[in-house]
């Protein structure tokens, strides 16, 4: 993890299945406090995910909201990026080519 003004940066690993989901939510719920309101993730070593990662990911989405904030997914590979687009989710889950890329839409 890396830590920004207001942003933290999650290096993601290489599954978000239903055995990590609970795991991954507490560690990146964790990182919203007072001074951190947005969330990237860095995708670049995710290699499988499933319908709970999907929903996970939506679920802390929606914290980085509570806290006035927004999520981003940096470096998703092609075959992440192909399943959020099959389920319709890049307007909800916008993803950027790499993390200075988010970070840049975050600080405007």
């Amino acid at each position: 993890m890396n830590n920004h003004p207001h942003v933290t940066v999650i290096n993601m690993r290489s599954e978000l299945t239903v055995d990590q989901c609970d795991q991954f939510r507490e560690r990146a719920l964790q990182q919203l406090d007072g001074s951190t309101r947005h969330l990237v993730l860095n995708m670049a070593a995710l290699e499988t995910i499933d319908s709970r990662g999907l929903e996970t990911l939506l679920d802390v989405r929606d914290a980085c909201a509570a806290q006035s904030g927004q999520l981003r997914l940096a470096a998703c590979q092609e075959h992440i990026a192909k399943i959020l687009e099959i389920t319709r989710l890049p307007h909800e889950l916008p993803m950027t080519p790499d993390i200075d890329s988010a970070l840049h839409e975050l600080a405007a």
